[in-house]
């Protein structure tokens, strides 16, 4: 899983473009 930093929207890149809300 290529793990990216964190956005400013409070999201996480995950593999191809796929988005993950990682709303804590």
């Amino acid at each position: 899983m290529d793990s990216k930093a964190d956005d400013d929207s409070g999201h996480q890149r995950i593999n191809d473009g796929d988005w993950l809300c990682v709303d804590s």
